[in-house]
């Protein structure tokens, strides 16, 4: 029963050599993570006054999670090193610090930094690499799904609405991401800057789409919320895409008023590079009817499709609409160019995407069949080993028996042999003694025998003579049969007849 059970414990073990691990965090010190995420929101205000200070608080975050094997705290430092990036404008860098954070958060299960990490990376590649961009995304809302995280399919669908939006310029593709995201975020009690982030990127979204009203009504209802707009980081991201939906609305001072409080402002650096404050400057330069100023400004615009649309707007506004109308058609092939190179984009990264999982496809196969392969070797081993164990036991115990009957055997011979020992002296004394006594009484000078006596003496030394001769033949036969045997059985046996 013991053997069956060992070896029922073994399969299990062989099977479970190819189970996947399960998505449950790693457990880490709470309160030095919020000690390190306080002192990362703390100075992330004024890193570009002290930047250096920065890094060396960033450095020093990174060597205590370390020492105290906190992965929480490496993660925080991470996040420093990729503001410290942003201010130096090492752009490049950022993807190797996400793709960093997301080892680290997938190394320790945790699916809430891991799919946080990876909705950043596939968003520094949306400019980049759409293609693959988006084809991530599709991949990190089929992880999240996978794990069961709500708040991967969250980000998941954020990307996608982000790509949608940014690279493919597809309004109704992004709003119907953006939705999904921003119902996840409501689900999960996303903290409101979260959820004010998603609805203006939702009604940015419904202005690609020209639904100007659905975008304001979007944004309007957190007029009733004041307290989410107390965050610094929230104003700019409010106002900035406010700004778009009241344009067509506001009169020129109501929009200079606002431009001037909310956009023109130097914080606004912390959410947009140059190149998109300078198309905020240039909107607001048409709207102030400047348009010499704004048509000197467009060509230092980052995006063909912004100097476009801003080349078309100013000649409406100057009245050149040939002009305008040429441009619109300029840009419209434009958007079919970006649409058919993002097709070929989608395409190429498709067969890439392929080959790759092709590749690791055979990778994983091999794995698999070397794992099993090992497996199964360890598992045959260890039964080869059970068997040996199980039969030397047997025969240990089979030999430990046939001893035990040998030396009971060999007791019994002993045993045998005294008892014809001691039979064969008493045969022996007999006729000794017999032969003895008369042979004195014959040699005795000094004692009278007659001849009838003598005959008498000499016959019974006859006859004690003959019994000694058979003793003496039966012993030599006794001897030379014994001297022929092996078994203990015969031996007893012979011993107990004579």
């Amino acid at each position: 029963m013991r053997y069956t059970t060992l070896i029922s414990l073994l399969m299990v073990c062989n099977i479970s050599i190819a189970a996947e691990k399960v998505w449950v965090a790693d457990k880490y010190d709470v309160q030095a993570y919020e000690s390190a995420m306080k002192i990362y929101e703390q100075h992330r205000q004024d890193r570009d006054d002290e930047l250096v200070r920065y890094e060396a608080i960033s450095d020093s975050i990174m060597n205590v999670g370390k020492s105290n094997n906190n992965y929480a705290q490496q993660y925080v430092a991470l996040m420093m090193k990729e503001q410290i990036c942003i201010s130096k404008n090492a752009f490049d860098e950022i993807p190797d610090i996400e793709q960093q954070r997301m080892r680290l958060a997938k190394e320790h299960s945790n699916a809430t930094f891991y799919f946080e990490s990876f909705y950043k990376y596939c968003f520094c590649l949306v400019d980049t690499q759409p293609s693959e961009a988006f084809f991530l995304a599709k991949q990190m809302v089929d992880e999240a799904i996978a794990a069961g995280s709500e708040s991967g399919m969250m980000y998941g669908h954020m990307a996608l609405g982000d790509i949608s939006l940014m690279s493919r310029y597809d309004g109704p593709t992004a709003v119907l991401e953006y939705e999904k995201a921003l119902s996840l975020a409501e689900s999960l009690n996303s903290s409101p800057v979260k959820l004010l982030q998603l609805s203006t990127d939702l009604a940015r979204a419904y202005m690609e789409c020209k639904q100007y009203d659905k975008a304001k009504d979007i944004l309007d209802k957190f007029f009733e919320t004041p307290e989410v707009l107390e965050d610094e980081y929230a104003q700019l991201l409010f106002y900035s895409t406010y700004i778009f939906v009241i344009e067509n609305d506001c009169t020129r001072e109501e929009y200079n008023r606002f431009y001037q409080k909310y956009i023109n402002t130097p914080e606004m650096t912390m959410l947009y590079d140059e190149g998109s404050i300078l198309y905020f400057k240039v909107k607001w330069l048409m709207k102030m009817e400047r348009y010499k100023e704004a048509l000197e400004s467009v060509p230092l615009l980052p995006l063909k499709r912004m100097q476009l649309e801003s080349l078309i707007n100013i000649y409406k506004g100057i009245g050149q609409h040939e002009k305008a109308f040429g441009l619109l058609e300029e840009l419209c092939a434009l958007d079919d160019s970006i649409r058919r190179e993002v097709g070929m984009g989608d395409i190429a990264a498709m067969n890439a995407r392929l080959s790759n999982m092709e590749l690791q496809r055979k990778i994983e196969q091999s794995k698999v069949h070397r794992n099993y392969m090992i497996g199964t070797m360890v598992f045959i081993l260890l039964i080869s080993v059970i068997v040996i164990f199980i039969f030397r036991q047997r025969h240990q115990r089979k030999v430990n028996h046939m001893q035990r009957l040998h030396n009971e055997r060999l007791q019994r011979a002993n045993s045998a042999k005294d008892i014809f020992l001691k039979n064969m002296t008493h045969e022996l004394h007999t006729p000794l003694s017999q032969i003895y006594g008369f042979a004195q009484i014959l040699a005795d000078e000094n004692f009278p025998i007659d001849e009838a006596s003598t005959r008498e003496m000499g016959v019974a030394i006859r006859e004690g003579s003959k019994q000694l001769t058979a003793v003496l033949d039966n012993i030599v036969d006794v001897t030379d049969k014994l001297s022929k045997l092996d078994k203990l059985e015969e031996v007893e046996s012979i011993l107990k007849e004579k």
